[in-house]
């Protein structure tokens, strides 16, 4: 019996050195606060997943399975190594082109060269007026990669969603006329700071989200 708990400590003690539970912790809590999301909001960013199995990850009460995480690293365009501890790098080229793979062909676009017309429908919805050099600059893959920072790509990843909460029916006014009358204020003006912030990161080709160094 005494054989018995020592190999299951020493097991554990493995396990432990191998996997960080509370760095993967700190690096969820550190995606989310990040991009200033209260739990509801990371809840409806991860759509599978529910705001209860998203609080009880940060808190250490469970452990993400292997196909919760990606699809929560996929949402940032983050890297699944280094929210498991095994890497110090939170965005690489393959983590951030598989995120934008996976938004954008859901909508029939490929992802080296997304469709400007895409983005452009954000134009009608929001009155978010990108510059077409940059438009053009972000709709083809190795564009993408040569003028914007992969911290900047995973920030319109998570960015971009939000004007879609706009309804269809408001599509020929600014984001202001828009049909947002069952909002409230706090959340439409949450909705356009980041729609302001997805402009100056499309524009601009530098995050306006960026992780603290650790």
């Amino acid at each position: 019996m005494a054989l018995s708990k020592s190999r299951s400590e020493a097991d554990q003690q493995q396990y432990n050195h191998i996997f960080n539970h509370a760095l993967m912790q700190r690096r969820l809590q550190l995606l989310r606060n990040t991009y200033q999301l209260s739990m509801e909001e990371l809840e409806e960013i991860c759509a599978v997943i529910g705001k209860t199995t998203l609080f009880n990850w940060e808190t250490g009460t469970r452990i993400p399975t292997v196909d919760s995480l990606l699809v929560y690293a996929t949402k940032f365009g983050a890297s699944i190594e280094w929210l498991c501890g095994l890497s110090d790098e939170p965005y690489t080229e393959r983590s951030v082109s598989f995120a934008e793979y996976k938004y954008f062909t859901p909508n029939n676009w490929y992802v080296d060269h997304i469709d400007v017309r895409f983005l452009n429908s954000f134009n009608l919805m929001s009155g978010l007026k990108f510059e077409e050099t940059a438009l053009l600059n972000y709709s083809n893959h190795e564009q993408r990669k040569n003028h914007f920072s992969l911290e900047a790509r995973a920030n319109v990843l998570v960015l971009l969603p939000y004007p879609s909460a706009i309804s269809a029916s408001s599509r020929n006014k600014t984001f202001e006329e828009a049909n947002l009358s069952g909002v409230n204020q706090k959340k439409r003006n949450k909705y356009i700071q980041v729609i302001d912030n997805l402009k100056t990161v499309i524009n601009t080709g530098n995050a306006v989200y960026r992780l603290p160094n650790e």
